[in-house]
């Protein structure tokens, strides 16, 4: 190889180099933005969370403002709270009574896919 091609290929190497860690550190970014939205998204089902989010989205101004508002919100929280409940134990029946009009119709490999999946989706929102 000459010295021309020998440069060619180093800078080949170097600008591939940072094209891969440039690729690997935007992923690891983006996956701790999406972690941390779903983080927020799950603390916002709580009572607790959901005043602490709305009162940080807010800003009260003074003390007096942040306990009133803090009074509100805390109330607000406890029916969201119920409400979010609510919602997914609905959601869990739907599931039932979908996972019980499929049985007959899927092979018992999908069936099992199925309720694999779902376990899945329900320990990562517990967790």
């Amino acid at each position: 190889m000459n010295t021309r091609t020998k440069s060619i290929l180093k800078s080949s190497l170097i600008l591939a180099s940072v094209l891969i860690l440039g690729m690997l550190i935007g992923g690891m970014l983006t996956g701790a933005v999406v972690r941390e939205r779903l983080q927020v998204a799950r603390d916002f089902q709580t009572s607790a969370g959901f005043a602490h989010h709305t009162e940080r989205l807010i800003a009260p101004e003074s003390e007096a403002q942040r306990a009133e508002v803090r009074a509100v919100l805390e109330e607000s929280g406890a029916k969201a709270e119920l409400a979010f409940e609510r919602g997914r134990e609905e959601l869990a029946m739907i599931l039932d009574d979908m996972e019980r009009d499929l049985e007959p119709i899927l092979t018992e490999e999908q069936m099992e896919r199925l309720r694999a999946r779902r376990l899945q989706l329900r320990r990562r929102f517990r967790d």
